[in-house]
């Protein structure tokens, strides 16, 4: 009969939910998420490599149930979530012209490397990544500000939204073009480093 493993259970903050260490070294949490039509508790079980990162997603969590918006991040991308932004929002705030440079960074450059994410599986790591990758394609600073530009609005519309507590492009850093260099007066600049790929 195979041995249970050993759980340590913590003291925790309010709102936290129940926080507990594993015997394998993982920190797991758990938050009510309501009633079922039977009356029976409803509970997500959560697990990571630390407390404050469960701490983190309990918190984003519970803000979700709170501002009654769990299943519509649960049942959505990053891509069906900040087109519905870009359209709702961006186009009614900026020129046609911006929109349309909007929309075509997003379909570009964004969506087909993170669109499938969710929106609280992206953290700076991720945007760090993006912003590398276009680099080394050879875009210009000029498109990847933009693109960071764009994702940091959105992330500020999901913090406003309680759909997550941190804005990931803040830390991110775009490098100068120290590294590019040009082969012939025919040929665009490149980036030296062979292309990156990302997998998410």
């Amino acid at each position: 009969m195979a041995k249970k493993r050993a759980v340590k259970r913590t003291r925790r903050a309010n709102n936290e939910g129940s926080i507990f260490q594993r015997g394998d070294g993982r920190w797991g949490g758990a938050l009510t998420m309501g009633y079922d039509e039977n009356g029976n508790i409803i509970r997500k079980t959560i697990y990571g490599k630390s407390r404050a990162e469960i701490v983190k997603k309990l918190s984003e969590i519970s803000g979700r149930i709170k501002s009654n918006s769990y299943d519509l991040v649960e049942q959505n991308n990053l891509e069906s979530l900040m087109f519905e932004y870009l359209m709702t929002f961006k186009n009614s705030a900026v020129s046609s012209r911006t929109f349309e440079g909007d929309i075509r960074n997003f379909k570009l450059h964004i969506a087909p490397l993170i669109g499938q994410m969710k929106v609280y599986e992206i953290d700076n790591y991720t945007i760090q990544k993006l912003v590398n990758n276009l680099m080394e394609q050879g875009y210009s600073n000029d498109t990847v500000k933009k693109c960071k530009h764009l994702l940091n609005q959105f992330f500020e519309y999901a913090i406003d939204n309680k759909w997550i507590l941190v804005n990931p492009t803040l830390k991110v850093k775009i490098k100068g073009k120290r590294n590019i260099y040009r082969a012939n007066d025919d040929e665009k600049y490149k980036a030296m480093p062979q292309r990156l790929e990302i997998n998410f």
